[in-house]
């Protein structure tokens, strides 16, 4: 189970094979270190030599967040016998029709996937905008196929801005949303949007780095200090799906005073708003999906399904071994999601 500490100023430690959480003189909570496969803390927390040493020999990733929802710095003891992949993967930097093929791929699976969403949000509540989006999707979709990358970042901006003015509509007026902004949010389905996204890099980079890649080295993303491109290109797939289908849940019992912290043009999550955000996007990446030959897999395993498919299209130069998850073509993929 991964393990979200946002209690500022606890202490983390070891005692009788458990981790402790503490803050002062008291315990907040306990769990057995065995049962651990991720520790995410906000920045304040402190973390005692003795639990880093026991989660890095078990291979179990460590990360903290910043207060406007950011990762500052990520642990993780990673896979040291994948030198052909990596390899394979520092390759991959000079191929830009092979680099072209994956990113048309991972775009036009996002593309597909918001589309998904829009469709399935669209049964309970009909809009004419929605139905507009979601025609535009599917013709931006199609126009992946043929494209340059210049034009494919243009048709990946073109879904975007009409995705988010869909999804728009399906959040309550009070919370101030019309369309998608960062750096610092402005409203309060930003500042949950972007925290969830946060939430989605980090599981996605560890996955990623669980199996040998470097994830500074990306695909899509230009690379730059701190970033981890190939995290955020992967992750492209599973927005939608995962992290706005999180968010939606979040605001169905989300409240303006306690759940968010309000500073000039700034809106954060509060404390209590990241605890229950932090249960919609577990609930979300937890949530089973039908997979073929007729049984389910839980998104988490998806995810760590698409980390071998990229793979096997790195070191066979194959952009079709990529085979990104989507949502609406269940019979003619490895991975689905009913909705």
């Amino acid at each position: 189970m991964r393990i979200y500490i946002n209690e500022y100023g606890a202490k983390v430690r070891m005692l009788g094979g458990k981790l402790i959480v503490e803050k002062g003189d008291r315990e907040l909570n306990s769990v057995p270190i065995e049962l651990v496969d991720g520790l995410i803390v906000n920045s304040t927390v402190q973390i005692t030599s003795a639990v880093l040493v026991e989660l890095s020999e078990k291979r179990v990733g460590v990360s903290w967040i910043n207060s406007t929802n950011r990762i500052v710095c990520s642990l993780l003891v990673e896979d040291d016998g994948q030198m052909l992949r990596r390899k394979a993967q520092y390759e991959l930097i000079g191929n830009r029709r092979l680099k072209l093929a994956l990113s048309k791929s991972i775009i036009s699976a996002k593309i597909a996937n918001q589309r998904c969403l829009l469709e399935s949000l669209n049964k309970e509540y009909r809009y004419a905008l929605t139905d507009k989006a979601i025609n535009e999707l599917a013709l931006l979709e199609k126009k992946c196929v043929h494209c340059d990358l210049a034009a494919l970042r243009g048709i990946e901006g073109s879904a975007s801005r009409n995705y988010f003015a869909a999804l728009a509509l399906h959040f309550d007026d009070k919370f101030g949303f019309t369309g998608r902004n960062r750096r610092p949010p402005k409203d309060c389905v930003n500042a949950a949007l972007s925290f969830s996204y946060t939430l989605l890099y980090n599981y996605v980079d560890t996955v990623l780095r669980s199996k040998g890649f470097d994830t500074f080295a990306g695909i899509l993303h230009t690379p730059r200090s701190g970033h981890r491109a190939l995290a955020s290109d992967i992750m492209e797939i599973f927005r939608a799906q995962v992290s706005d289908r999180a968010v939606l849940e979040f605001f169905k019992r989300a409240d303006l005073r306690r759940d968010f912290a309000y500073n000039e043009n700034a809106v954060y999550l509060s404390a209590e708003g990241r605890r229950g955000l932090i249960k919609s996007f577990e609930d979300s990446i937890s949530a089973y999906s039908e997979a073929g030959e007729g049984y389910k897999k839980d998104i988490g395993g998806v995810i760590m399904s698409q980390a071998d498919r990229l793979a096997v299209a790195v070191e066979e130069r194959k952009a079709s071994s990529l085979h990104p998850y989507r949502a609406d073509h269940g019979r003619n993929n490895a991975y689905s999601c009913n909705i």
